[in-house]
């Protein structure tokens, strides 16, 4: 009884290691090729969300008066000393 089971273990075993049968000869498939041309990246991502400022600074003046020029725009980067805003003179 052993020996039945070994021996069908074998032949199956060796069944399966049968050369494929030869099949009819494919040729490689088609694809496209286009050469590489240097140029720019158009790339556009539409998004939906929220922004939020890193930072909130509050300016206080140091006098009072209305403004005449203002040479910033909402969210223009600023740095110290950069000038903002000229007062209206009235003297």
């Amino acid at each position: 009884m052993l020996l039945a089971g070994w021996l069908t273990l074998l032949l199956a075993t060796v069944s399966g290691c049968k050369s494929p049968a030869t099949s009819a000869v494919t040729s490689p498939p088609v694809v496209k090729v286009a050469e590489a041309k240097r140029g720019s990246i158009a790339f556009t991502v539409q998004l939906s969300g929220r922004f939020q400022p890193m930072d909130i600074v509050t300016v206080p003046a140091r006098t009072s008066g209305r403004i005449d020029e203002i040479f910033v725009k909402i969210g223009d980067r600023v740095h110290r000393g950069d000038l903002l805003a000229v007062l209206l003179n009235i003297a």
